[in-house]
């Protein structure tokens, strides 16, 4: 049996007031131990087309109605909304990898003191699993096991792989070891082959 990682865009597109929202998350690049870093945006248009254009930074005059302009009309609840996405696609990227949310709209200081009040909330909804970077205006996410757990070394050691579990309640914070441990799987390669208990 072979299991073998594919990293490719997910785009989530919906109805706004201004038109259609489009959500993206896209691999960008490998860092620490093999795993990798996505990018979290979403841009605002009148068509498919416009918003496709504008996301392969095609040079069409339409392309250019959309720069600083991300949130339409709706603003704050629009910033919202994409941000909730977030929270349910996180799930989907491969064990270890890291996602970046950076404030890059045409109100970044809005647009990170709204994500950080939905990150840093009150009660049920405060998700101490996400890293805010005040400076740079970012916000970071591993996907459980972190990069430097331990149980990695397991991985070559024993020759077993470590791949996603379904995740019963997206908006959990990954840092309860219950939800932790129960985010990931842990697959032997070989079944024939008894592997040590500890």
């Amino acid at each position: 049996m072979s299991y073998r990682i594919c990293r490719q865009i997910t785009t989530r597109t919906f109805q706004c007031k201004s038109g259609i929202c489009k959500v993206f998350m896209e691999p960008c690049e490998q860092v620490k131990g093999g795993h990798w870093s996505w990018n979290f945006g979403f841009a605002v248009g009148k068509s498919k087309r416009q918003l496709n254009d504008w996301y392969n930074n095609r040079n069409r005059k339409s392309v250019g109605k959309l720069k600083n302009k991300f949130t339409g009309k709706e603003g704050a609840t629009l910033l919202l909304k994409s941000f909730n996405f977030c929270f349910n696609m996180r799930w989907s990227i491969p064990p270890g990898d890291l996602i970046i949310v950076s404030c890059d709209s045409g109100e970044p200081e809005k647009q990170f003191r709204i994500y950080k009040k939905l990150i840093r909330g009150e009660g049920k909804r405060k998700h101490l699993d996400w890293v805010i970077d005040e400076e740079n205006k970012k916000f970071f996410w591993y996907r459980p096991p972190y990069p430097d757990d331990l149980i990695w070394k397991s991985v070559k050691q024993h020759n077993v792989r470590i791949i996603s579990a379904e995740v019963r309640n997206p908006l959990q914070d990954s840092l309860t070891d219950f939800a932790y441990f129960q985010s990931f799987d842990i697959l032997r390669l070989k079944q024939h082959i008894h592997q040590p208990s500890g």
